[in-house]
């Protein structure tokens, strides 16, 4: 806002006089000087937040990737468990089959994290 506009506004409001010489705008242009400073820092500031959110999802992102290395090694163990216990063990089939339906059950929980860290890795990407 220009000093034209500030008169006639503080005219308006307060029937006060004003010339362009005022010391009322000494305070305006200090106010100004403050506010561009205090942009200044805003904006540094959210720079570096940026950034932390950057680095924390790279973090993130690397543990995500690390855990589904290890849960995909867990159901490679387990799928090769399985077919190695069902040749083996033919002549114990019930017990077999309730080690399989727990291995199965394993897998699935295991494969829905899996389906869960993948979707937070889309997200946190999105």
């Amino acid at each position: 806002m220009d000093k034209k506009q500030i008169i006639n506004e503080i005219a308006k409001k307060h029937h006060l006089i004003l010339d362009e010489n005022d010391p009322i705008f000494a305070i305006i242009t200090a106010n100004e000087i403050m506010f561009d400073d205090y942009i200044k820092q805003l904006e540094k500031a959210q720079i570096k937040i940026k950034a932390d959110l950057e680095s924390y999802k790279q973090s993130l992102i690397s543990d995500i990737q690390e855990e589904y290395k290890k849960y995909h090694q867990v159901l490679q163990e387990l799928k090769l468990n399985q077919v190695t216990n069902l040749k083996s063990n033919q002549l114990q089939n019930e017990k077999n089959i309730d080690f399989n339906k727990k291995n199965i059950f394993t897998a699935f929980i295991i494969a829905q994290i899996i389906f869960l860290l993948i979707g937070l890795i889309i997200g946190i990407l999105l």
